[in-house]
């Protein structure tokens, strides 16, 4: 191969790339960043870093989807440019180039055109991961260098590349049947399994000797087999291909009766949408018949290894994965373009058919780092914006965490104690986690932020864009004008905090799974749930999880907690109560509804109160079952210093997007608040105290 080929895709690629270096962090970068941050101080822990990524206070073991090696990657650039940008985006467009390169030497190894490899790099996808310092592209990278290893036939290098590329990305385990496949020495296929077994199994055992479980098992658990997802996955698939994967290609295609009508079929399928007729009806027609054709020249081109590579990768992005994402096609965009090109699929001749896909390419491919890029720009500058406050709190995460903590706001933990002048700022459309009932109860709007956004959507529910999951939409882009950012802005009514810190005047009962006593309830409960029976409609929630929490305003010193509660399977025995930190009550749970009794012991302060019940245990959901929740305890009520039988106390409510106070079981009369309150009747045994300025 001559040099001009092997300068032309990488100088196409820097091109498209370098003027994105100053871009902000997005979506899961912080990620990645906080872990290389913590190694740098903890260099042989890497994921024990703590994390409140979904919500609950945990560690990156528990909230990274990926083993640390892109962020031992990132810990020398981090401990020299610190948390600036550019530097970042320079390394990884590096490791692009690398991988560019691995890829093009992989290629040459099986005969492809020189000239294929400048539609790689004309990939809107592959140009789009150059500069993300995720996993995709070190993990590419590796997978690249185990292909190239295994069809040299250099057999303990390619299982060397393939184990490091497991520790990268787990999806890259695939490389263990990949390089099988491209070996045809059994000795050799042997080997290279072995080798690549032993590094992932090293890293297995300093999980099973550190944290005491495996990453792996932890990074799988949002996997679920749903029918109706694996749908939605596959049509992002389909759409990613077709719009940011290969569209140059498919100007290059050998059209025939077929593939026309693959392409009309996809045309009308996504056409169909309610959202984005227009450009889903181009992702899904490009897609499909980019698919077909792969699907064509692997039939007419038998080669094991570009067979494996091409569909055990897409049979991932399609069935393996908890949501879509246009990026989990990258690993599988240079066997495909292989395929097309030496099963015929593609003219690759020079020509104005070849220099428009190519433009084409390099078309969208800005165009879709400009809209990542300025998405990505808009949460930074509204995380900038934020007001100082002497304690600020965050429910985004992506990149609006990773600028808002420069401001000095901490995520939102569940169970924060929330006081008079904290703010809370919470993002619209992307990656959050709401506060629970117990804590939104108590927020009052305190205005909000708002930034102009690029209209070329990658993250939008209304413009059906999810470049990074399908859950924002199947499109890898859309088209919304006049969009923007928006953050809201919340503290807690200072009058509401007044009025609860005090120890409640007597006995408290919550009915669970009312509508009323949802708002007492933090972290670890379903929703609500009821069913008839013989004396009535027995109302209740599921405990989910190791432990569930509730916080109520409760009297001083009580003594006895009752509660009535129906146990899973794996929950029967011990419930342990934690009634806020100094004092504990115990009940053994048996099978069937049924009421039990338990004597406090220690000190109860009262007042606004943390109650924690800790189950025996919790079932683990399979990822076939079709109830996907983690099920402990069904909790129907829960008294303490009363029987556990409706709802009786003073807690905060949220009515009408405003804190009010809820007053159940013997409502006071209208005025005895005070001349500022004004009182509301909610239902025959329970009112509204509204008492804000």
């Amino acid at each position: 191969m001559s040099a001009k080929p092997r300068l032309g895709p990488s100088a196409l690629l820097l091109a498209l790339t370098l003027p994105f270096t100053g871009r902000a962090f997005n979506i899961d970068e912080p990620l990645y960043l906080g872990a290389a941050r913590h190694l740098l101080a903890h260099p042989f822990d890497p994921l024990g870093a703590p994390s409140a990524w979904h919500g609950a206070a945990t560690t990156y073991f528990h909230d990274s989807y990926n083993p640390p090696l892109t962020a031992y990657l990132l810990a020398p650039a981090i401990a020299i440019a610190g948390g600036r940008a550019w530097p970042l985006r320079l390394l990884a467009i590096g490791v692009a180039l690398l991988t560019l390169r691995s890829l093009t030497r992989v290629g040459q190894q099986l005969g492809v055109p020189g000239r294929a490899f400048l539609l790689l790099a004309a990939s809107p996808l592959f140009a789009l991961c150059s500069v993300s310092v995720m996993a995709d592209m070190p993990s590419l990278w590796l997978s690249a260098l185990a292909w190239q290893a295994a069809l040299a036939a250099r057999p303990a290098s390619a299982g060397a590349w393939a184990g490091l590329s497991s520790l990268a990305k787990y999806s890259s385990l695939l490389n263990f049947p990949i390089c099988w496949l491209a070996q045809r020495s059994g000795r050799a296929r042997a080997l290279t399994v072995a080798i690549g077994a032993g590094i992932f199994g090293l890293w297995c055992l300093s999980n099973l000797a550190g944290p005491g479980s495996l990453h792996v098992v932890a990074a799988a658990r949002f996997a679920r087999f749903e029918p109706r997802r694996l749908f939605q996955i596959a049509g992002a698939f389909v759409a990613g291909v077709g719009l940011a994967g290969l569209p140059a290609a498919l100007l290059l295609l050998r059209w025939d009766r077929a593939l026309v009508a693959a392409t009309a079929l996809g045309a009308i399928w996504g056409g169909l949408a309610p959202v984005q007729p227009l450009v889903s009806g181009i992702a899904f027609a490009s897609g499909s018949a980019l698919l077909l054709a792969a699907l064509r020249a692997s039939w007419r081109h038998r080669h094991g290894f570009l067979l494996g590579a091409l569909w055990l990768q897409a049979l991932y992005a399609v069935g393996f994965v908890h949501f879509g994402a246009a990026r989990y096609a990258l690993p599988l965009l240079a066997p495909m373009l292989f395929l097309l090109a030496l099963g015929g699929e593609i003219d690759l001749r020079a020509g104005a058919r070849w220099w428009t896909a190519i433009g084409t390419g390099v078309v969208l491919a800005l165009g879709l780092s400009w809209a990542d890029a300025g998405y990505a720009d808009a949460w930074r500058r509204a995380a900038e914006r934020l007001p100082s406050a002497a304690r600020g709190f965050g429910t985004g995460a992506w990149g609006f965490q990773w600028y808002a903590t420069d401001r000095g706001y901490r995520p939102l933990e569940p169970r924060l104690d929330l006081r008079a002048g904290d703010l809370l700022a919470e993002p619209e459309g992307i990656h959050v986690s709401r506060p629970p009932p117990a804590l939104a109860a108590l927020l009052e709007a305190q205005g909000s932020i708002d930034v102009a956004s690029p209209w070329l959507r990658v993250m939008d529910r209304s413009a059906s864009a999810g470049l990074y999951s399908s859950d924002w939409g199947l499109l890898p882009f859309g088209l919304r004008r006049g969009a923007r950012e928006r953050v809201a802005l919340s503290s807690p009514a200072r009058w509401l905090l007044a009025r609860l810190d005090a120890p409640a005047p007597g006995p408290v009962s919550l009915d669970i799974g009312t509508p009323e006593a949802r708002h007492v309830l933090l972290d670890g409960w379903s929703g609500d749930e009821s069913f008839a029976q013989a004396d009535g409609t027995r109302t209740f929630a599921w405990m989910e999880g190791p432990e569930a929490a509730l916080r109520v305003r409760i009297p001083k010193a009580v003594r006895r907690i009752c509660l009535v509660a129906y146990p899973g399977r794996e929950a029967l025995g011990p419930l342990d109560i934690a009634v806020g930190s100094e004092a504990r009550a115990r009940v053994v749970l048996r099978e069937g509804w049924r009421s039990y009794e338990a004597d406090v012991e220690g000190t109860v302060g009262g007042g606004l109160t943390t109650v924690v019940l800790r189950p025996a245990g919790y079932r683990t959901p399979g990822r076939f079952d079709s109830e996907p929740r983690a099920l402990s305890v069904a909790v129907d009520a829960i008294g303490f210093d009363r029987d556990a039988a409706g709802n009786h106390g003073t807690w905060a409510a949220r009515h009408e997007g405003r804190p009010m106070l809820l007053v159940a079981g013997d409502p006071a009369p209208s005025g005895s608040w005070g001349a500022e309150c004004r009182t509301h009747a909610l239902s025959a045994d329970a009112s509204l105290v509204d008492c804000a300025e």
